[in-house]
This record gives structure tokens, C-alpha cells and sequence, in this order.
């Protein structure tokens, strides 16, 4: 068996034990410079469930389990029709549904349909997220007019319905865009980022005899290399950082789209998407809005179809808000916290900020876009404390680890791990700040809870660094992880009960121990 395939097999096992009574099969596995991310579909009674689970195996620690099931016994087993193919939280009730995927005619938007047994529709999940090899010169706005002229919305700063406005040109900005020449012609694409006219309204993209795109504001194709332009600038920076497989496959872009809305989406359909509108000021004239979107649709290829729940929708918000303000930290100091510099914060609508003072819970809420600022809030303010690098790098591995139904405590306790696991908690004391002022960290990592056919003894010579904790259980494996106080997982183990012998390397303080078999369960508080 290859190490890959044992790997698999591993994370598969270790799901079955913390969650009894599910089977696993792999989904997708993912590796970065850090760790290895096993994404598992759960099955019960053979239907798939509309959840995942991540199995992490950090190269510098124990693997660990991510994700959220419901006990076996909640899902609704009397199937009244044999067509059933997954089970879904339904009216806080699972139920073994059918579900239908369809995809629009170009293959792009992805829309998921469940069906009653009568074959009604009884609910509907769209994957649209919203806000969304040759050189060549143009000109682009880097990031936006506003930016550039370090000034306020108004008066010769105005859209003026996309008029060609000599002062809006004169903030454009000489760059080289990777192009592609085929036949004497140079075309806005390279491998990964593909300008395409799919979407009303008809505007087909620019392309040129020479390699140059000297497009003024009031062109269409203006909108075509600004856009083409900051992505490569954005995937280049990932590529930097150690991200190059990060959304290493073919998007389209249709820089003229969503029926001309003051609006834009990715879309994570058989051909991932964005589509920018034009209402207002033309959404693809702000790089705050392209790097947006492109964000939704890193974390849909960290993270597949797992973009679910209020508060995980919330958070992928959020982490798209944080890289479009972090891209244009790059570009100038000046308001970088105000998301959608141009686009917004003007007639058209108020645009967003990550520089604010959110709090969970009580400035969470159903709006998700409200609620989203407390997570991009906390990471800005992150980015203040331990830098631009630093903080963008914590937030692209994040991105692998999130589920469906994330909470903003777990994604605060994952982010801690993340810490550990790329700086070596040399930045613990500051991120651990953070998330707390921000309320976003439980009072402990673990709530405790009654013991169940779980028995500890010599705990004094554990306690004093002299001997092992023995545990004594059922039969079979159990899994037996150490968190601190903050939730941070500081050592984990599986082995084969009845009687266990575990003596992890632990500096002095309390720390919460759970133990999880296919028939026990348990968190205590031990101290060291």
C-alpha cells in the first residue's frame, strides 16, 4: 500500500472512531507546505450526508478530526421510498432526501435541489457566492481611483455612469498582463484565468493586434485587463507565500455580467465562475471586488462545497473582505480597511470596512454580510499585529480546514491550531488576544463532560512528570486528545483499550483531556 493510500485509509479509520456508526469515503485530499487535509463524505444506512469531515495531519504533529455529525440515532431511519441519496438538516429534523444538481447551459452555476418523495421540491441550495502566455502593457486603476488619489468620493471622483473622464484616466497605471498570442492576436487569458462572454449583458472581450491595451475608463475593455491584471497579481502572491495549488484550475470571468447588476458571484458550478455587474460603478473597475470573489472561490478549492451555515457563509465573507483589504495594503496604506473603496462607500451603497469594533455573539445575526465584519475585523486586526505576511498566510491555511455549519468559536479555535502549526505559537499570545476581544473564543477550549466506562488512575505521577496516566476503557480503539485552555490541541493519540498508558510532553497548567471509542466518550480536566 502507498503512503498515500495508507494515509487515506488512516483518516478514514480515525473518523469512524470519533464518529461510530458512519462509513467514510474520501473526497478530496489536499496538501500544503504544512499539513496534509483529508476531506471524508459520511454515509449512514449507505446514504451520503450532506456534511464533511477533515482529517489534518500536520507534519510536525498528531492528526486531528474536523467536523460536525449528528448522532446516528437523529437521522430519520423509516425511508418511505428507496430513491433516497443523501440525508439533510430539514426543519431541525435529518431526513434522507433526493437530490438533483443542476448546471446552467454553460456549465457554470450549480444549484442543488432536494426532492420530497412525491418529487417536489422541497428545498434549494445554490453555490453562488457573492460580494465575488504573453506579455502585454495596459493600463488599470491600482487598486481604485480613490486610493490612488488618497480623497473621498465626489466631485471629479464620480462614476458619472462610466463616462471617459480625463481625471479617472490620468489615475490609470502602467502595467505588463500575461496574455495569450495565438494566430497574430493577443487574447486576455492565461491557464488558470479565462475572459469569457457568457452572461448578459453581450460584451465581448477585448483583444488586440498588438500587445497593447491602452483601454480609457469608458471602454469595455478597460474593465477586461484590470480584472485579468489583478488576479495574476493576487495568484502570483499566493504562489509566494507557498500557495500555488490554491485554486490551481481554470476560472471564467466575465467581467460584463450578472445581467448588468450593481453586483458580482463566484460560482462554484462544473466550471467555476465569476461574473461582475455593472450597476452603480462597474464592479470590475475595483480591485477590492475582484479580489473578493476570487477569494470565495480559493476557499471553494481549500474547502469544496462545504460553504454552508449562517455563520460559516458569515466567515467565508469575512475571509473575502479581509484579502481585498489586505490586496490593497499592498498597493497603499491609505483606507485600506474600507472594502470597496470605489465601488462603494458612495450614492450607490455604503460598502464595508474590516476597521470596526463587531463582536460575537451579540453583533451576529442572519445577514450574513453584518455579520461577516466580525471575523474580517479580528483578521485585520490580526494583519496590525503580526503583519501582512504572516496574517495572509494564516488565513489561506485556515481556509483548508473549514466544514459545513463552522461556528466562529471553532474557526477561532482552528485558527489557534493554524498558529501552532505554521509559526510554532510565536504569535499565539497575539492572535489568542484578538479572537478574545472579539468574543470569539469559549471560556475553555472543551466543555467538560460525565464519563461514560472511563476509568483514570495514577494521575498524581502524571501530574508530577513521573509516570504515565493509565486509562482504563472498552475494548477497541480509542482516541484520546490533550487540549489547553485556549482549545488549542497540544498532543493527541490513538490506541487499543481496555487499559492505556499516555505520558504526552506537557509544560505545567490544566489542560482538557477527551476520550473518544466507538462506545465511550469523555472530557476531564487535568493538571500538570
Amino acid at each position: 500500500m502507498s503512503a498515500a493510500a495508507q494515509q487515506t485509509t488512516e483518516a478514514e479509520a480515525l473518523a469512524a472512531i470519533r464518529f461510530p456508526g458512519y462509513s467514510f469515503e474520501t473526497n478530496h485530499v489536499f496538501q500544503t507546505d504544512h499539513a496534509t487535509y483529508t476531506r471524508l463524505q459520511p454515509f449512514s444506512a449507505g446514504i451520503q450526508v450532506d456534511r464533511q469531515v477533515v482529517i489534518v495531519q500536520p507534519y510536525n504533529g498528531e492528526m486531528r478530526v474536523m467536523g460536525l455529525l449528528p448522532p446516528v440515532s437523529d437521522l430519520i431511519t423509516s425511508l418511505v421510498y428507496t430513491e433516497a441519496c443523501i440525508w439533510i438538516l430539514q426543519n431541525d429534523s435529518w431526513e434522507a432526501v433526493q437530490m438533483s444538481t443542476q448546471t446552467d447551459r454553460h456549465g457554470h452555476d450549480r444549484t442543488d435541489v432536494f426532492l420530497n418523495e412525491e418529487g417536489d421540491t422541497i428545498s434549494v441550495r445554490s453555490w453562488r457566492s457573492y460580494f465575488g502566455d504573453s506579455t502585454v502593457t495596459a493600463r488599470v486603476f491600482r487598486p481604485d481611483p480613490i486610493t490612488v488619489a488618497e480623497a473621498e468620493y465626489g466631485g471629479d471622483l464620480v462614476d458619472n455612469n462610466d463616462a471617459d473622464d480625463p481625471v479617472l484616466n490620468s489615475l490609470r497605471s502602467l502595467v505588463t498582463v500575461t496574455a495569450t498570442f495565438e494566430d497574430d492576436t493577443f487574447f486576455l487569458y492565461d491557464t488558470f484565468i479565462r475572459l469569457k462572454d457568457f452572461a448578459a449583458p453581450v460584451q465581448p472581450v477585448a483583444w488586440s493586434l498588438t500587445p497593447v491595451f491602452d483601454a480609457g475608463r469608458g471602454d469595455p475593455a478597460f474593465e477586461d485587463v484590470n480584472t485579468l491584471y489583478h488576479l495574476q497579481q493576487c495568484r502570483n502572491w499566493l504562489v509566494s507565500l507557498g500557495f500555488e495549488e490554491l485554486c490551481s484550475f481554470e476560472i471564467d470571468i466575465d467581467t460584463h455580467g450578472a445581467d448588468g447588476a450593481d453586483n458580482s458571484f463566484f460560482s462554484s458550478g462544473g466550471t467555476p465562475s465569476i461574473q461582475f455587474g455593472e450597476g452603480g460603478v462597474d464592479d470590475a473597475e475595483d480591485a477590492d471586488v475582484i479580489i473578493h470573489e476570487y477569494m470565495h472561490a480559493l476557499s471553494h478549492s481549500a474547502a469544496p462545497f462545504s460553504n454552508t451555515g449562517i455563520e460559516r457563509r458569515a466567515m467565508d465573507e469575512g475571509y473575502a473582505d479581509y484579502l481585498a483589504a489586505s490586496y490593497s495594503l499592498q498597493w497603499s496604506s491609505y483606507r485600506w480597511q474600507d472594502v470597496f473603496s470605489w465601488d462603494g462607500h458612495n450614492e450607490f451603497w455604503d460598502g464595508r470596512t474590516t476597521d470596526n469594533d463587531k463582536h460575537y455573539p451579540e453583533d451576529n445575526s442572519l445577514n450574513i454580510y453584518a455579520a461577516s465584519g466580525i471575523w474580517s475585523g479580528a483578521l485585520a486586526d490580526i494583519l496590525e499585529s503580526i503583519g501582512k505576511e504572516n496574517t495572509d498566510k494564516l488565513v489561506l491555511e485556515a481556509l483548508y480546514g473549514s466544514y459545513d455549519e463552522m461556528t466562529m468559536p471553532e474557526a477561532a479555535l482552528w485558527l489557534l491550531d493554524v498558529e501552532d502549526m505554521l509559526f510554532g505559537g510565536l504569535y499565539h499570545e497575539e492572535v489568542f488576544t484578538i479572537l478574545d476581544t472579539r468574543g470569539l473564543l469559549p471560556s475553555t477550549g472543551v466543555q467538560e463532560q460525565q464519563l461514560y466506562n472511563i476509568s483514570f488512575y495514577n494521575t498524581n505521577a502524571f501530574a508530577d512528570g513521573t509516570g504515565p496516566l493509565l486509562i482504563i476503557t472498552d475494548p477497541g480503539k480509542q482516541l484520546l486528545q490533550m487540549f489547553d485552555m485556549s482549545g488549542r490541541m497540544v498532543s493527541s493519540f490513538c490506541g487499543e483499550g481496555p487499559e492505556l498508558e499516555w505520558m504526552p510532553p506537557l509544560t505545567s497548567g490544566s489542560y482538557l483531556l477527551t476520550v473518544t471509542g466507538r462506545t465511550t466518550g469523555s472530557t476531564m480536566l487535568i493538571v500538570k
